[in-house]
């Protein structure tokens, strides 16, 4: 069980707003409002399951599940390599420790780039890595502005280190796996790790 000083735990402080739900569950159900405090429970009680997490959605929505419209407030977005599938589509295979190796090579990649370079955690999915940023809370005014906004940052993370990043993961609803759980696709458990912090 993580305790408070884990940065599992920090990562979930970090993407908490005042106001606003952390949603965490599977794919078409909502669970609960994480926290802090409830996460290392909810994580152990739930290590079968495949867990997503979406942050922005004002408390008065309850527990449901949203799509782009219902988030309001966002402080984060990830930025998605999937990189099992990008070797695949080359004929080749790749270790889980070979991922994880290319997610903290992406730490020193991006340190000259202007913006690129303030990213919080890199995380090994199971089956490639997201690179969270987690900054100040802002107002989501238009689902389309969002995405008009990732897909810049995917095209200057693409164009820094020449790894390419999913580009359907640009909505402002999107869910991300919950980094601590574990990813059970295709009779696997492996857990989606924290690799670096900063």
């Amino acid at each position: 069980m993580q305790t408070p000083s884990d940065p599992y735990v920090e990562l979930i402080r970090r993407l908490i707003i005042p106001g606003y739900q952390l949603l965490a569950g599977g794919v078409d159900r909502v669970d609960c409002a994480l926290t802090h405090e409830t996460y290392p429970s909810y994580v152990q009680a739930n290590e079968n399951r495949d867990l997503y997490i979406l942050g922005g959605v004002p408390v008065a929505l309850g527990l449901v599940r949203v799509g782009d419209v219902g988030v309001k407030k966002k402080n984060y977005f990830p930025i998605d390599i999937d990189v099992r599938e990008l070797w695949k589509k080359e004929g080749k295979e790749i270790s889980d420790d070979e991922i994880k190796d290319l997610g903290r090579w992406c730490a020193g990649a991006l340190a000259d780039h202007a913006f690129l370079c303030e990213w919080s955690y890199i995380v090994f999915s199971g089956n490639g890595i997201h690179i969270w940023y987690i900054g100040d809370p802002a107002p989501v005014y238009s689902p389309e502005h969002w995405k008009h906004g990732m897909k810049f940052i995917l095209g200057e993370f693409e164009k820094h280190t020449k790894l390419i990043p999913d580009w359907s993961c640009v909505n402002v609803g999107k869910l991300f796996r919950l980094p601590g759980s574990f990813n059970n696709k295709n009779g696997g458990h492996v857990k989606v790790e924290i690799l670096c912090a900063q």
